[in-house]
């Protein structure tokens, strides 16, 4: 079990942090139009008439950092939680393999464990990506460190409930300034950024997963020939 929980770590991980690569100019773009209204167009010709490439790739750096945090905290509370549903509602199937209910709660358990990690790391990346650039006269290229914002929000918020915003309040607002169509902004690019990050995030997760196991393949083949060696000494 605890190989298993390692090497979908592993594989989770770097399939987790390919994703964010490949999708956060498109993050951007999204954060761009909720923030200032504008078109999916607009947002990517202005970023690249201020800012040039490296204008979409404003805070990344920070959901890469936290990727592992991430999925150690996913992943853990994820099996943890299947094994207490294995021992209050009985084995599983003969094949070894847990029922698909199950599979579902553990996973919904498993993400809301994350979202304690998962809400900071959003609020600082939405934070850069829009703090600067010149996207609408914002203003211009700036170079903000991701703990830097952390610390601001920290010192300006209620540390008792830091960086955590209703999500009904916050829909409130926006359907009151901008009415009811503004909660889809974003919603096209965010769709067609889906089948790119989903692609990538489960090819390097079943490539990565095929290659840990590989390495450990080869490391207990080895540790088998040494012992073999010494048995035979």
């Amino acid at each position: 079990m605890a190989a298993s929980f390692w090497h979908e770590f592993a594989a989770g991980s770097l399939g987790g942090a390919a994703g964010v690569f490949v999708g956060h100019p498109a993050d951007t773009v999204k954060v761009l139009q909720q923030t200032l209204g504008i078109s999916a167009t607009a947002a990517v010709r202005d970023t690249f008439r201020h800012e040039g490439a490296r204008g979409l790739l404003k805070g990344m750096s920070f959901p890469l950092a936290a990727n592992g945090a991430l999925n150690a905290l996913y992943f853990g509370v994820y099996s943890n939680s299947l094994r207490v549903l294995d021992w209050a509602l009985g084995a599983r199937d003969d094949a070894g393999r847990p029922a698909y209910g199950r599979v579902f709660v553990a996973g919904c358990v498993g993400g809301l464990a994350q979202l304690v990690v998962a809400v900071p790391v959003d609020l600082v990346k939405i934070q850069l990506q829009t703090s600067a650039g010149g996207v609408a006269g914002v203003g211009a290229w700036t170079s903000i460190l991701p703990l830097d914002v952390l610390k601001s929000k920290l010192q300006a918020d209620d540390p008792a409930r830091p960086q955590y915003r209703g999500m009904l309040h916050c829909a409130q607002m926006t359907v009151l300034r901008d009415g009811p169509g503004a909660l889809l902004a974003g919603f096209g690019v965010m769709a067609g950024r889906a089948f790119l990050v989903n692609a990538v995030t489960f090819l390097g997760y079943e490539y990565s997963l095929a290659v840990v196991r590989r390495l450990e393949g080869r490391a207990d083949d080895a540790g088998a020939d040494a012992d073999f060696a010494v048995e035979k000494r």
